[in-house]
């Protein structure tokens, strides 16, 4: 990532997204928080330093819009529960509207190719792994973030 990127993100209330944004930002980029309420509390992350927007992943007019104000080439994305289309219009919307590069919070419960996951009975490793191809498939480059998260006190 140059230091002269705009990023995207989306999720930036929860531990990720939040981990995302201050590690794009202290890696200079200039980070957009694409929320739906831009009025919600982020924990943990410094909001003078990013500008939030209005933004929905489920929504695609204003994720053209959020890419189109923040003119961010590359976006931060988690997956979608419900999504009709495993979130192929939400990718085809970003690489209309500029987004060059996607990295999406995918599952650690995808252990190989996604393909060898889409027929599984456990539905996060399935959900997310026909994510991952949808992804794929818009032909937008991406990163597929498989993290395990454990919170040791």
């Amino acid at each position: 990532m140059a230091s002269s990127d705009n990023v995207l993100v989306f999720g930036a209330t929860g531990a990720v997204g939040s981990a995302a944004a201050a590690e794009a930002h202290r890696r200079g980029a200039k980070v957009f928080l694409a929320m739906r309420d831009t009025s919600k509390t982020i924990k943990g992350l410094d909001i003078e330093e990013h500008t939030r927007i209005q933004a929905d992943l489920s929504d695609p007019g204003t994720i053209a819009k959020a890419v189109e104000d923040s003119k961010a080439k590359i976006a931060f994305v988690y997956m979608i529960h419900g999504s009709k289309d495993n979130m192929s219009s939400t990718f085809r919307t970003m690489k209309q509207a500029g987004i060059e590069h996607i990295v999406l919070l995918s599952s650690f419960t995808i252990e190989g190719a996604p393909e060898d996951e889409i027929n599984q009975a456990n539905y996060i490793p399935r959900i997310h792994a026909q994510t991952e191809i949808a992804l794929r498939d818009s032909g937008v480059p991406y990163t597929a973030v498989r993290n395990l998260f454990t919170n040791r006190v």
